[in-house]
């Protein structure tokens, strides 16, 4: 009896939360990401805990781009558009309109072990409950503790915002002297995120959402397929998972160029900058005699100048293994797809 009670509470949980989103999609602002917080020294500090490799917000942005056709890189998409009107479809459950088997699909585990209790929710929120991670936890699967500031860098990385805009760097002077190991240090926080993404197990949980995802975008096209051929209609020529396959690799190769060029943007000009105090520093040395001079050297420019060329390989070999990874190919295999390298 709790374990029906805690799935019901679960279920009704999820439900408001699909009903938000779809509210969102229809009345809300047209914002191209999400806004996040900005990092401060004492959020290194405390630490949170990781449930699933996606951002939940990718859902909402996704069924944006579904229906309107802009990508995240802002190209146009080819494919034929998810019709607006139809989003209401998303957030009914199967059996209010899907003909049978659809209409008696099970609904998803909340508790690891015990198989979900009643009849499908809607697709919106059987797609959020593999996204938010819920789908992991009634599976078992223990996520990974990071630090906070750690958390919002990854976030912002993922949706293509920069760690900090240009007005923020110019307000903490980032560029000066005394500040340049924060500054280097948000810069190693991007190229870390890389390095996270592209470890085997978080480009397993990768994989295993964005299929699981997939597959719930195909099984609501087979029931709409279904729906109307028992009208005697002729199917829909939109796909959603045609939509979300697209969309994924669009938005991992926009991810990586926003970030490889917020990168290298704030180098060059640590880059530029230290380089001039460098020569600076190297010419203030005084004569000891006839062939000998003596020379000055400022460690943190010679930092500076040895870190542009050195991230350049690094970041390039980080961003380069990850998208070997996750730029999805694709084969069919039942009703599932998968990524491979």
């Amino acid at each position: 009896m709790f374990l029906k009670i805690l799935a019901i509470l679960a279920t009704t949980i999820v439900v408001i939360f699909s009903t938000f989103v779809l509210i969102g999609l229809w009345v809300g602002p047209n914002h191209s990401s999400p806004t996040l917080p900005v990092i401060g020294p004492e959020d290194a500090e405390d630490r949170v805990l990781i449930t699933t490799g996606l951002e939940l917000p990718t859902l909402n942005l996704f069924l944006r781009a579904a229906s309107s056709g802009r990508l995240p890189n802002g190209s146009l998409s080819p494919l034929p558009l998810f019709p607006a009107p139809e989003l209401a479809r998303l957030a009914r459950p199967y059996a209010e309109w899907a003909p049978k088997p659809f209409s008696e699909l099970p609904a998803p585990a909340l508790v690891p072990g015990f198989p979900g209790v009643g009849v499908s929710p809607p697709v919106m929120i059987r797609a959020a409950h593999v996204m938010s991670g819920m789908e992991e936890i009634a599976r078992g699967v223990v996520g990974r503790e990071v630090e906070r500031s750690f958390r919002v860098v990854k976030a912002k990385v993922w949706f293509g915002i920069a760690p900090v805009t240009d007005v923020e760097w110019r307000e903490r002077s980032l560029d000066d002297r005394e500040n340049i190991e924060e500054a280097l240090a948000i810069i190693r926080q991007v190229v870390d995120v890389f390095d996270y993404l592209r470890e085997p197990d978080v480009q397993g949980r990768l994989r295993d959402g964005h299929n699981r995802i997939w597959a719930e975008w195909d099984i609501f096209q087979d029931a709409v397929n279904a729906m109307h051929e028992a009208k005697g209609e002729k199917g829909p020529e939109w796909s959603l998972s045609q939509l979300w396959r697209e969309y994924i690799h669009n938005h991992f190769e926009f991810m990586e160029s926003q970030a490889r060029a917020w990168v290298f943007q704030r180098l060059l000009a640590l880059h530029t900058i230290w380089k001039s105090h460098f020569l600076e520093v190297l010419q203030s040395g005084h004569p000891i005699n006839e062939t000998q001079t003596t020379v000055r050297i400022d460690h943190h420019a010679m930092l500076i100048l040895m870190a542009a060329p050195t991230a350049s390989i690094l970041f390039t070999a980080l961003t380069d293994a990850y998208l070997m990874v996750t730029n999805p190919r694709y084969r069919r295999n039942g009703s599932m797809i998968f990524m491979r390298a």
